[in-house]
């Protein structure tokens, strides 16, 4: 909230475009650094870690009046919620289809089940009691990833895979909340 602050308080321009993308850089990109690592799963987190960003938003010029989602739409920025499920995604892709060499991999247990609706890159999700590894990176969002169509998982490329997947719809998957 400081950076925040800091940013409203320094800069002379009112443009909120230029100050929203100065919050992006400054301010956003440490709450999106090591989302892998750690990604708030409790509702009171993903509220607090969304909390700069509507504190933001709300004080550039001409949106104190407008509501939330009205803001984002706006300023066409998505929730940190969706950022974090995106680049969780992204990961996801690069390690499944040999992106990058990691011992990562090895902790994803694919579905050798061949009847199975849908793609063949299938996951199944670990049972697991404490919440540490409930919500570990390779159990978060294995029941997304097995819901995306099969045109999108089997793209040739990581460009491609993003791309399609900016046209998909998964904020359903969202924690939502009302402010």
């Amino acid at each position: 909230m400081t950076r925040a602050r800091l940013i409203l308080k320094c800069f002379l321009s009112r443009d909120r475009e230029l100050l929203f993308k100065a919050c992006c850089v400054y301010v956003r990109f440490l709450l999106e650094c090591c989302s892998a690592v750690w990604s708030p799963h409790l509702k009171s987190l993903v509220v607090k870690m969304d909390s700069f960003q509507q504190f933001f938003t709300k004080r550039l010029h001409d949106m104190w009046n407008k509501g939330y989602n009205d803001r984002l739409t706006l300023l066409s920025p998505h929730s940190l919620g969706y950022r974090r499920i995106y680049s969780d995604f992204i990961l996801y892709f690069q390690l499944l289809s040999n992106g990058f060499n990691s011992q990562l991999v090895n902790t994803f247990i694919k579905s050798t089940d061949t009847r199975t609706r849908g793609h063949n890159l299938k996951l199944i999700k670990q049972s697991c009691s404490a919440d540490a590894t409930k919500y570990y990176f390779t159990n978060r969002v294995v029941n997304i990833w097995n819901s995306l169509p099969s045109h999108i998982v089997s793209s040739p490329t990581l460009s491609t895979f993003k791309s399609l997947l900016q046209k998909h719809d998964f904020t359903s998957h969202l924690i939502v909340y009302t402010v």
